[in-house]
Order: C-alpha cells, then sequence, then structure tokens
C-alpha cells in the first residue's frame, strides 16, 4: 500500500464576539481572598490605514539583498570620512616622529585605495567560503586570502 502525502487545510473559524470579551482574570482582593471573574477588556487592534501604516516584514535575508544591491549601485564610500581620517592621523602619530599634516585630497585617495582593497579581500575571501561549501564567511578565510595575496607579493 503506497503512503499517501496527507495535507492538513487550517479552517478559519469566527468566534463570536461574546466570547472575546468574556475574558476573566483572578485580581487579589484587600482582606477577603481572591475575587475571581472580572471582565478584562481585549487590547484593540491597530488596523492599517493611510495615516499608521503597517510595518512590513521581510523574509530572512531580503532586507540585506536590498541593502548590498543598493550599495553596489551607488559610488559613495561605505566609511565615514571624519572617522577614517582620525584613524590616519592616529596612525601617523603613532608611527613618525613629526606631526605631519594630510590634506583632504590624499584622505580621499587614501580612503578610496582602502576601501578598494577591502572589497577585493571580502569577494576574495567569499570565494574561498563557497570553496569550503560555506555561506558564512569566517575569519580563516580572511586570513587565507591575506596570506595568498603576501605570497604572490613576494614573488612578483
Amino acid at each position: 500500500m503506497a503512503k499517501h502525502k496527507q495535507t492538513y487545510h487550517k479552517r478559519k473559524t469566527r468566534t463570536p464576539l461574546l466570547q472575546k470579551q468574556t475574558k476573566t482574570r483572578d485580581l487579589p482582593s484587600t482582606s477577603r481572598g481572591w475575587r475571581s471573574a472580572e471582565l478584562v477588556q481585549p487590547e484593540p487592534q491597530v488596523k492599517a490605514t493611510k495615516t499608521n501604516p503597517k510595518k512590513r516584514r521581510f523574509r530572512p535575508g531580503t532586507k540585506a539583498l536590498m541593502e548590498i544591491r543598493k550599495q553596489q549601485k551607488s559610488s559613495e564610500l561605505l566609511i565615514k570620512k571624519r572617522p577614517f581620517s582620525r584613524l590616519v592621523r592616529e596612525i601617523s602619530q603613532q608611527n613618525f616622529l613629526t606631526c605631519y599634516r594630510w590634506e583632504a585630497t590624499a584622505l580621499l585617495a587614501l580612503q578610496e585605495a582602502v576601501e578598494y582593497f577591502l572589497c577585493i579581500m571580502f569577494s576574495d575571501a567569499n570565494s574561498c567560503a563557497i570553496h569550503a561549501k560555506r555561506t558564512t564567511l569566517l575569519q580563516r578565510d580572511i586570513r587565507m586570502v591575506l596570506k595568498i595575496d603576501k605570497t604572490s607579493i613576494d614573488h612578483h
């Protein structure tokens, strides 16, 4: 005898309005013990209107893909300029004896080069993760890419 896939259809039944309003709750009284059967009014459901739109729920990953497509279409920098310039100035102070001043165009060029390098590195690391049959990017993928790049730079 062959097995058949059984499907379950959920029926939408309407409950009477009186049943919704007759929820009871036990509340403590002053000294006589517990009072029961006090009526509790149900919370009104907020319906979506033009003035009060209902918040849209996306499936997991959909919002991330939308954000990726938006970033790929734009040509703006991903790292904010002020924090990047502070980081560059701090690193230059730690590594050099004299305090250097940075032109805005030099910082912008450095930031574009850094973001380009990071994009290439992350895409290569993603390729390593895919090669390992994973969808999650791990730290070892980034280490592998940096190790491969280091050896390819040393040989050229």
